[in-house]
């Protein structure tokens, strides 16, 4: 069998996304499912083996798909829980229900509609598109550059102001936006739009009191998956105790290090792992970040 294993030098954290792509595709012996937090170069699967082309033109894609998960994670473990995160549409329409789904599996609240000619149908609850002008929570979006021409009229019943920037934002410009948009509009929450080459994560948790959120207006590739040739069996492990993942060639049931319960990561496919809706993802990705939040150390116990 083959090992797939996740790799990522920018990232401390993985959230995994993509199984439900591979699902028909491939013949998995285990898998860690959609919406669980690993970390770089811990396995994502386990297969049978399959002729190296065909197993490239999948591993293409689901880097494609954990690497938008992975990106919204890192954002969502620098700012919080509390604070929303978005996905553009027009970053994800090429592959809309696949790329909806990686930006559930990374904790994101929902699509931002930046295109308001495009009409979206939703399907099973597996995209929660927020359109700026018609949901509950509306919102108006601007570009830096304009946000002095925005009137009192428009921002008058809007919950925040999405402010699009393309450049690396500095502490003092945030602070002056949020600012101004007070003095202004009487409106404290900024969302600022970035791209992701303009990310700057020490930057952004230095912003949590400023910023309400941010939206991804793009993504690119930041997770590789390698594959091992293995035979054998093989387990993976979390103590939510000592907090220690576990790789081992031997099924174990507590955490031969405190004797606690252990939280089984690499699990047998199941059907209702590729059937979580996109509340179901974003539950599953923020319980799993509250176990890793203070860092998991990796052992290879018996491997």
């Amino acid at each position: 069998m083959k090992l797939i294993v996740a790799r990522s030098r920018r990232n401390e954290i993985i959230a995994v996304s993509g199984m439900w792509y591979l699902k028909d595709r491939l013949k998995i012996l285990k898998l860690v499912p959609d919406g669980f937090i690993i970390y770089p170069g811990e396995i994502v699967l386990a297969i049978e083996d399959v002729k190296l082309l065909e197993l490239v033109k999948y591993i293409d894609s689901v880097e494609k798909f954990i690497s938008l998960s992975t990106t919204l994670a890192r954002l969502r473990k620098e700012l919080g829980t509390d604070k929303r995160i978005f996905i553009c549409l027009s970053t994800i329409l090429n592959s809309l229900d696949d790329l909806a789904r990686a930006a559930y599996c990374g904790g994101a609240d929902g699509i931002l509609n930046d295109l308001k000619d495009v009409e979206i149908s939703v399907r099973d609850n597996t995209v929660q598109i927020i359109d700026v002008e018609k949901d509950d929570r509306q919102y108006v979006t601007v570009r830096l550059d304009e946000l002095s021409k925005l009137s009192t009229e428009d921002v008058k019943n809007v919950h925040g102001i999405i402010i699009y920037l393309h450049s690396t934002p500095s502490i003092s410009l945030l602070r002056y936006l949020r600012e101004r948009c007070i003095i202004l509009y009487g409106k404290s929450r900024i969302i600022i739009a970035l791209p992701h080459i303009y990310l700057n994560y020490s930057i952004l948790r230095k912003a949590r009191e400023i910023i309400y959120g941010v939206a991804l207006s793009s993504f690119g590739t930041v997770v590789k998956l390698d594959y091992i040739d293995y035979q054998g069996d093989i387990f993976m492990y979390r103590c939510s105790d000592c907090r220690r993942d576990l790789i081992s060639r031997v099924s174990m049931r507590k955490c031969p290090r405190c004797g606690q319960r252990l939280i089984e990561l690499l699990k047998e496919p199941s059907d209702r792992y590729f059937k979580y809706t996109a509340r179901e993802l974003k539950y599953v990705f923020t319980n799993m970040l509250k176990i890793v939040e203070k860092g998991v150390v990796v052992d290879y116990y018996g491997y």
